[in-house]
């Protein structure tokens, strides 16, 4: 059976119960010596009556581990796909900037962006880019003034 795509292209993953969170932490225990492994990892999976054998690919493991990870330390985690594109709210929520100032940015050519109609659409891939390179530009601001504030004795 085929899984929901639309389901999964939009997943939200709540924090769960403490059960579940605990159930996940045991689960990263048995999963974390399989990175080691270079080829897919079969998994048996139960549920009901039901049991089958899947087959993991390598690169999944370390996504699934990390998801479990932070499922399991109580952690909300949304998934989007990289080609994702997303409206000017969206981007603002996940960039912690108004809109508008979102808006500017595209227009300004900081982030590449299509119209569609009279909206504008942001692929989630150059959102991430975009904050990359913000917080390069202030890890290298803080280093000049930390560097400034002891060439001065300040520090």
């Amino acid at each position: 059976m085929r899984a929901n795509r639309s389901a999964i292209d939009a997943l939200e993953l709540p924090t769960g119960t403490k059960g579940e969170r605990a159930a996940a932490l045991a689960s990263t225990r048995v999963l974390a010596p399989l990175l080691k492994h270079r080829s897919a990892v079969r998994l048996r999976v139960e549920g009901g009556d039901d049991s089958d054998v899947v087959e993991v690919p390598r690169p999944l493991l370390k996504p699934i581990l990390g998801l479990m990870m932070q499922f399991a330390d109580g952690n909300p985690v949304r998934m989007i796909p990289l080609n994702a594109e997303l409206t000017t709210q969206e981007a603002a929520d996940l960039l912690n900037v108004s809109r508008p100032h979102l808006v500017r940015l595209l227009e300004r050519g900081d982030i590449p962006h299509r119209l569609v109609g009279t909206h504008r659409r942001v692929r989630f891939s150059d959102v991430v880019d975009y904050r990359r390179r913000q917080e390069a530009k202030r890890r290298g601001a803080l280093d000049e003034l930390v560097s400034l504030s002891q060439k001065m004795g300040l520090y």
